[in-house]
């Protein structure tokens, strides 16, 4: 099996949906009124200058931050993203005595769960 049809048949690749959105970061706020869809196993991309709030948006939704108010964020029907969500963010802070299997499965570990062995 190919590396697309793992990725088409898995339920670990969600859709994510925002309505809403009214983020903000030590007291600015920097997005109201933000609604988007991001389908799952598609590309989706955020572009905007430094400091519009797009780590922010990100943070919020991997349930890192808490957004302003009045934000509806749901993966595959799910009113909480923080199980469906992973975040990475630009340094990649990867632990290097690990493998790379293991740094993906650091996270259920860390959490007691057992890491997925897909």
């Amino acid at each position: 099996m190919n590396d697309a049809n793992l990725l088409s048949e898995s339920p670990y690749a969600p859709g994510l949906s925002v309505r809403n959105a009214r983020l903000g970061w030590n007291g600015v706020e920097l997005l109201s009124g933000l609604s988007f869809d991001a389908p799952a196993r598609a590309w989706t991309c955020l572009l905007g200058e430094s400091g519009v709030g797009k780590s922010t948006l990100l943070r919020t939704l991997a349930g890192l931050i808490e957004p302003l108010d009045g934000v509806d964020i749901w993966a595959k029907g799910a009113t909480n993203t923080s199980n469906s969500v992973a975040y990475m963010a630009q340094q990649d802070l990867l632990l290097p005595w690990l493998t790379a299997a293991d740094n993906v499965a650091l996270g259920a570990r860390l959490r007691g769960e057992t890491p997925d062995s897909a």
